[in-house]
């Protein structure tokens, strides 16, 4: 009877715990179908608009070497991810101030609304073939302007670290970490398999039915959090107080970054390393899709089996062998370069990849992909006081939204003029490209073994004085 009581009261703890990751894990789902099957809608229909041939268009094998259809769906992929990201970057700092003085619901509320609306147009656009393809491009613009993919993970992130006790928020952490690599796993693995079995358009009424499921459960389930009454003070309007909140966030992502202290030389080299990655981790991710299905003629299908079997081996690595090795004193710059160095291995075997066997038999050198992003927020926040920790990641996610707007347009214009001859080359320069961040973490790493034997050496010698 005491071992079942500790078993019910260890589950009651756990569900506790529990906040936004069930809608996470059910948002990061549907994303992650929808990424290999946009990125399909957007080959067929550019096909259909040039050949005007629905068989031919869908028929992968006859088409996946064709070069001014691979330039045709990359320019509007392209065009795709900035009506996506541009506007989502000012959207997202207010969604935060939002968060700030207001709800902590609502902003998550509004960009999946934003998503909802937008599934809407993708099953129109799926059902009639015949309509232009850049119609797809309208629900990248209802979604950019409601906050997108970074505002609606970053609002969900908040919210849950609002509701939880300093003291648990490893545990919660681990938790959102799990929800993301659950719901990327099984909605890469799925997407080709559901896509062939329902079609498109009834794939996107699918996604559209579980975002809605998303909608609900935060609306019913998940608490508010209003900020104390002295914040929301009668005599200032949501307005005024969303406007001193956002302006408030662009100072701090100054200051952080301007204000001298001693560790200020750190912080902007783990700032250049993290932009850096997250650019060609931007420039690989849009264009990945169209290289398989010119090297291996590959489908969503073929795509989201390589994908989901990558996030898998990385969502392990990241609960297990991170923190295991964490316990055992492995600095966060140690895991950094390893990562970055099994990173650049990766992207040089894709870069002249010959067969789907090689294809998958390389995503167990992705398994370490989410140490870089990890070790750097980490090392980031260490050089920073505790009252400046929001503002440090501010400058991060803001970062994250310039860089994967440079890298598409980056990549998206490159790749099509290295076809046919030099497909690889892309990966060439994205492996060249980290390595500045490998240096930069070995620079760090090397100091900081200076700084501490430095200061053994100083101890030994204080205390031989005492002696």
């Amino acid at each position: 009877m005491a071992s079942r009581g500790a078993f019910l009261a260890g589950v009651h703890r756990i569900f506790a715990l529990i906040s936004v990751e069930p809608a996470l894990a059910l948002y990061i789902f549907t994303s992650f179908i929808k990424y290999p099957v946009f990125q399909a809608l957007l080959y067929e229909k550019s096909c259909i608009a040039r050949y005007h041939d629905a068989v031919r268009c869908g028929n992968t094998s006859a088409v996946h070497s064709d070069i001014l259809l691979q330039k045709d769906a990359n320019q509007l992929f392209l065009y795709s991810s900035l009506c996506l990201l541009l506007p989502s970057i000012p959207t997202a700092l207010l969604l935060g101030s939002l968060s700030d003085v207001w709800s902590a619901k609502i902003p998550i509320l509004i960009p999946l609304l934003g998503l909802i609306v937008g599934d809407v147009n993708y099953v129109v656009q799926s059902t009639f073939f015949n309509f232009d393809a850049r119609w797809l491009l309208l629900s990248d613009i209802i979604s950019g302007f409601t906050g997108g993919y970074a505002a609606l993970m970053g609002m969900m992130f908040s919210c849950s670290m609002k509701q939880t006790d300093p003291a648990h928020r490893s545990r919660r952490m681990a938790l959102l970490e799990g929800s993301i690599g659950i719901g990327a796993t099984l909605g890469f693995a799925l997407a080709g398999l559901v896509r062939e079995s329902l079609g498109f358009s009834k794939t996107f009424i699918l996604l559209m039915g579980l975002r809605m499921i998303c909608f609900v459960y935060i609306v019913a389930i998940v608490n508010e959090i209003k900020p104390d009454k002295q914040q929301q003070s009668l005599n200032q309007s949501l307005l005024s107080r969303i406007v001193r909140a956002t302006s408030r966030r662009l100072a701090e992502v100054y200051e952080v970054v301007t204000r001298s202290r001693p560790s200020r030389s750190v912080l902007l080299l783990v700032l250049v390393a993290f932009a850096v990655e997250l650019l060609a981790f931007a420039g690989v991710n849009d264009i990945q899709y169209s290289f398989f299905r010119f090297k291996l003629k590959w489908t969503d299908k073929e795509y989201g089996w390589y994908k989901g079997l990558s996030y898998a081996f990385s969502t392990v690595t990241v609960l297990s062998i991170y923190p295991w090795m964490k316990n055992r004193g492995v600095r966060d710059m140690m895991l950094c370069a390893i990562a970055l160095t099994t990173k650049i291995a990766s992207l040089l075997a894709t870069a002249f990849v010959f067969d789907n066997w090689f294809a998958y038999a390389t995503t167990p050198l992705s398994a370490l992909n989410r140490f870089i992003a990890t070790s750097l927020r980490a090392t980031a926040s260490q050089t920073v006081d505790v009252v400046e920790q929001g503002k440090v990641f501010s400058v991060m996610s803001l970062t994250d939204g310039v860089t994967s707007v440079c890298g598409s347009v980056i990549f998206n214009s490159l790749y099509p003029r290295t076809l046919p001859s030099l497909s690889f080359l892309s990966f060439v320069i994205v492996a060249a490209m980290l390595l500045i961040p490998l240096f930069i973490s070995l620079y760090l790493l090397t100091e900081r073994a200076h700084t501490n034997a430095a200061a053994a050496s100083n101890s030994e010698i204080l205390d031989e004085r005492k002696q």
